[in-house]
């Protein structure tokens, strides 16, 4: 076969291949050609960089050792001359610069080993040399200047050799490094050369049959960006026909999409619509219509500025242009008028489509919680007002004892401003106070949560403070007074009615004291006295100054002036007055019902009096020529605040034909009188013995309804 005929039927084939090849392998295809020749040249060009390194390295290294050599010739004459110089004079001048020409030597030596590691020959050289420079073989030599003369000619000798040897070897390297840089450009040269026309080859060979394919896949992209249906066609095996498919199937799901899309429109309850980038309604969703009660039609053929309240317009023109910038609004809020004049607060979300010049809006009714924002702001404006004119300190804490609010009676109290006091720490402000009373106060409402108060002195103000701590949301909040001029009026009052008492127990003393002095001349009159009835009458007013004696005693005694115990004074009468009339127990048996009761010095000294009378009478008149019997004292309380008193016997009563209203003895008016000046109520019985019963209300003496009326002057 000939050449042509099988170089046709190569290419057909190839043609064949390539057309039935998948679209990935033809691109790896066209890539791996130029990557392939690119891989190449990097690969060429890595190993001979590496070469050339290599080469530079050790011309580099030749280089330094000539030179180290070069140095090592001229410190030798340098060490020559100090040494012929020694030779000669012996001086320790001398010496040292032999010395340093010695160090010197030694240290070029040292620096050519370094450097000839990689060369035996050279290296095997410089051990020589060094061996001929050895500082025992030198002292050897030194006694005679021939011998030190010879040693430095074949010295010089084999360092020339050397710095030779190193010249050649630097010259036959730098040859090699510009042969090696020679060869690689032109390796990297081809490499290039191939790999860019593999390169177009293979562009040309893969755009050559794609092209149409291509094409009308655009052509059915274009259709679809129109919204466009996507003209019937029979697709190929490769990438390509799959594109197209899923084109179709992009197109089907877009129109599903949009469905989809109108569904929710209409459907959602928060307000949509979409607005052009100038601010005129392209389209609105029933719930904003409803929200606002315009109309669509009236809503599309205005624009967003034509409902926004006057004092919002700017604001929401000014974010008009900035959608138009192509900023999203993450939160807008502006009033809109609906349809009966109301206004509604609307707060928005915006995002623009510059490209399709278009922003896509959801807005939600915020005129409810406006209007209770507006109300709690209104309630913190009164509540500040309160706390900004209240006579009271007023301050509040976080958490962390940072001061948050302060009012301006607690400036004045303080003393400081509030711009001072405002986020300081409270125990770094008033450092006296912490790990005090107060610090403990208030940590306790913090843990309890409950609130709590405390009146304490504060030495640093010198003053006394009235404290109320309440917790709060935020931590703490404490209201506080100064109550330095009322503790100072309590401890005044204290001290006058300590006084007071400390008089009136003197008075009480005096008056008891006065009153025995007046029964002990009773007493002695009495006796002085022939006549049996003013003796009598005497000592009844002997008995009856010692009743109201042995009151003023009792109250001398007792610690609360205000009321006595009519239970003990009545005991106390009642034991007295047996004594003084010399009764018999084992004839007249006295039996006391007493309670102990409270009642006050106007309402004890009647009553006194009256069981004075009643008992003195009992003793009298009841059980004439030794009859035995018995005397009943009882005193006890009612309900509703009365008090009962009773006095009775089981001897012969009254003679027959007397009657109680009749009476005219001093002791039976006496009692009435009394009687009345308690407001008692007096019932009398004479059927076994002698019953006196009196039902009184105690009364307020006046002191105490002056004190009550001093203590609340209001009422």
């Amino acid at each position: 076969m000939a050449p042509q005929s099988i170089f046709a039927a190569t290419s057909l084939r190839l043609n064949s291949l390539w057309a039935d090849a998948p679209l990935r392998t033809k691109g790896l295809l066209v890539a791996a050609i130029p990557l392939v020749a690119l891989l190449a040249a990097a690969l060429s060009c890595q190993i001979f960089q590496r070469a050339d390194r290599e080469a530079v390295v050790s011309v580099d290294r030749t280089a330094a050792a000539a030179n180290s050599t070069r140095n090592a010739l001229v410190h030798l004459l340098d060490w020559e001359s100090a040494l012929h110089e020694y030779a000669l004079t012996g001086g320790a001048q001398q010496f040292a610069r032999l010395e340093a020409a010695t160090k010197t030597m030694d240290a070029d030596f040292s620096s050519l080993e370094t450097l000839l590691r990689d060369e035996p020959d050279q290296l095997a050289r410089l051990h020589r040399i060094r061996r001929l420079y050895r500082q025992e073989s030198m002292r050897a030599e030194l006694s005679s200047p021939a011998g030190a003369a010879a040693i430095t000619d074949a010295l010089r000798r084999e360092l020339g050799a050397m710095r030779t040897g190193q010249e050649t070897l630097l010259a036959i390297r730098t040859a090699h490094v510009m042969r090696l840089r020679a060869q690689e450009s032109v390796a990297i040269a081809g490499a290039a050369l191939l790999g860019l026309g593999g390169g177009v080859f293979a562009i040309l060979l893969f755009t050559s049959g794609v092209a149409r394919t291509v094409e009308r896949v655009e052509r059915n992209a274009a259709r679809l960006a129109q919204r466009l249906p996507l003209p019937p066609h029979s697709h190929g095996r490769d990438e390509l026909g799959g594109l197209e498919r899923t084109l179709e199937n992009l197109c089907a799901n877009l129109r599903q999409r949009e469905e989809e899309r109108d569904r929710f429109f209409a459907l959602s309850l928060d307000m949509l619509c979409v607005v052009t980038l100038d601010g005129r309604f392209r389209r609105v969703n029933p719930a904003l219509t409803k929200t606002l009660g315009h109309p669509e039609a009236d809503l599309l053929s205005s624009g967003i500025l034509d409902f926004v309240h006057v004092a919002d317009r700017e604001a929401t023109a000014a974010r008009i242009r900035e959608l138009a910038c192509g900023n999203p609004i993450v939160y807008f809020e502006n009033r809109l008028c609906c349809e009966d004049g109301a206004y509604k607060w609307l707060a928005w979300s915006i995002a623009p489509s510059l490209a399709e010049g278009v922003a896509y809006a959801v807005a939600r009714d915020r005129t409810r919680q406006k209007l209770d924002e507006q109300a709690l702001r209104q309630s913190n404006a009164r509540l500040e007002s309160v706390l900004e004119s209240i006579t009271d300190g007023f301050f509040a804490v976080d958490r962390a004892w940072h001061l948050i609010r302060v009012n301006p009676q607690s400036e004045r109290l303080w003393m400081r401003p509030r711009q001072d006091l405002l986020g300081g720490n409270l125990w770094e402000v008033f450092p006296e106070a912490a790990d005090g009373p107060f610090h403990r106060l208030f940590g306790q409402v913090i843990d309890t949560g409950a609130p709590a108060h405390l009146e304490k002195f504060y030495p640093p103000f010198n003053r006394w403070l009235e404290v109320h701590a309440y917790p709060s949301v935020e931590g703490l909040s404490v209201y506080f007074r100064d109550v330095t001029e009322r503790r100072q009026a309590e401890d005044k009052i204290g001290r006058a009615l300590r006084e007071k008492e400390v008089l009136l127990r003197e008075v009480h003393h005096r008056v008891k004291n006065n009153l025995q002095v007046i029964c002990s001349m009773l007493r002695l009159e009495a006796g002085r006295s022939h006549d049996e009835k003013l003796s009598q009458v005497l000592r009844d007013c002997r008995e009856r100054v010692m009743a109201m004696a042995m009151l003023h005693d009792q109250l001398h005694r007792a610690k609360d002036l205000s009321n006595i115990n009519l239970g003990e004074y009545s005991r106390n009468l009642a034991a007295s007055m047996f004594c003084s009339y010399g009764v018999n127990s084992a004839q007249i048996e006295l039996r006391m019902e007493v309670e102990d009761i409270p009642v006050p010095f106007d309402t004890a000294i009647p009553c006194g009096l009256i069981m004075h009378e009643l008992l003195s009478n009992a003793l009298r008149h009841a059980f004439p020529a030794g009859q035995k019997g018995r005397v009943w004292l009882i005193l006890r309380a009612q309900t509703g605040g009365r008090i009962e008193l009773t006095v009775c016997d089981d001897g012969r009563g009254f003679s027959e034909g007397a009657a109680f209203a009749g009476t005219r003895s001093l002791g039976l008016r006496l009692v009435d009188l009394l009687a009345e000046q308690i407001d008692a109520a007096v019932e009398r019985s004479s059927q076994a013995g002698t019953l006196c019963r009196l039902l009184f209300q105690v009364k307020k003496s006046k002191e105490t309804k002056s004190d009550e009326q001093i203590s609340d002057p209001v009422g």
